[in-house]
């Protein structure tokens, strides 16, 4: 029996690395397995000697996902026959999609970059749902994530360093993000952000992975209980992540967003998606419709002067089209600007 067991797991690890997509950032890969969708991050320290590290559980990604709840009715995206899975590349990441009779969504992975200098600092997963169906859905999401970093001493932490070794539920008022990281690499990690540009979570819940999995949509944390289902695994933590059943009517859209960092990164407010054209991510990242016109064309400028910086710091990041991108950018303000304040006629 544990030599089939053997061998089926190595199966679902070559098929895994058969039907892939792989996308490389920096020091950051991407992983997505083009059947399911279920994807793995890793994390290398070097470019010319590449080991790259999983950030959790990749030798069978099955063990992470994401469900989602239709009208009381539970699918887990990848495996459920009711929805369709396409995979494609995106620049700077990967979008996915899985599609059913009644709802569409689609994930989008795009790596961040901090504005300060062309480095990848992370990842961003913007979920989309949208209704596709003639009458009103109840739609639920969760994500659960199989992390492995930690157990080998102390499982989780929050930013305050206190450390989570036992069944624990969060709720809000969060805290910036929980961590997984190797206790014996120092740059090995990763933090999962609750705020800021992240759609907060209803609860995060931190206990053993085969209860996680294998509970109904909400789950009974006991706390302290410790990471172990004898005889089914030990010592073996994850993280479920559940978001609000809410309403979407015929044609409606939700969007749910959470992003992740690595281990030295401890925020991703300087950040930006990694695109074929940065500055244009630079635009797409200004857009607040909350803002005035002005406000907002002061937000734009603000953010090509971040580009700018970046291109300063870094020679040859940008391109002739990105020049002529920003100027073009500038001249659409100095139009707007002689809409708002009229030239007055000279004497």
């Amino acid at each position: 029996m544990a030599h089939k067991l053997v061998l089926f797991s190595l199966f679902l690890f070559v098929g895994s690395i058969l039907f892939a997509l792989t996308v490389d950032q920096g020091n950051v890969r991407l992983v997505v397995n083009d059947k399911s969708g279920r994807f793995s991050l890793f994390q290398t320290r070097s470019l010319e000697k590449p080991d790259y590290r999983p950030l959790f559980v990749a030798n069978d990604p099955t063990t992470s996902q994401w469900r989602v709840l239709i009208n009381k009715k539970m699918s887990i995206l990848g495996d459920s026959s009711l929805f369709t899975t396409g995979v494609e590349k995106l620049d700077g990441g990967a979008k996915i999609s899985w599609t059913s009779t009644e709802l569409a969504v689609t994930m989008r992975l795009q790596f961040l970059q901090a504005t300060a200098e062309a480095k990848v600092v992370g990842l961003r997963i913007d979920v989309d749902f949208l209704n596709t169906g003639a009458e009103a859905l109840d739609v639920g999401l969760r994500w659960l994530l199989d992390t492995n970093l930690g157990e080998k001493k102390d499982h989780f932490f929050l930013p305050d360093g206190t450390a989570i070794n036992g069944e624990r539920s969060l709720i809000p008022p969060y805290p910036a993000f929980w961590s997984s990281s190797s206790p014996t690499e120092d740059d090995l990690g990763l933090h999962v952000f609750l705020g800021g540009a992240c759609t907060p979570p209803q609860q995060v819940i931190f206990a053993n992975w085969k209860r996680l999995k294998d509970a109904p949509w909400s789950f009974d944390v006991q706390t302290g209980r410790e990471f172990n289902l004898l005889p089914y695994s030990y010592n073996d933590s994850a993280v479920l992540q559940l978001y609000p059943i809410q309403t979407l009517e015929a044609k409606g859209t939700r969007r749910v967003t959470t992003e992740i960092s690595l281990r030295n990164i401890k925020s991703l407010d300087d950040t930006l998606v990694v695109t074929a054209n940065p500055i244009d991510a630079l635009l797409t990242s200004a857009s607040n419709p909350a803002l005035s016109s002005v406000d907002q064309d002061l937000a734009t400028v603000d953010n090509l002067l971040k580009q700018i910086d970046v291109a300063l710091k870094n020679p040859g990041q940008a391109s002739a089209d990105d020049v002529r991108l920003l100027k073009a950018v500038l001249d659409q303000i100095e139009s707007r600007r002689k809409t708002l304040t009229p030239e007055t006629p000279q004497p």
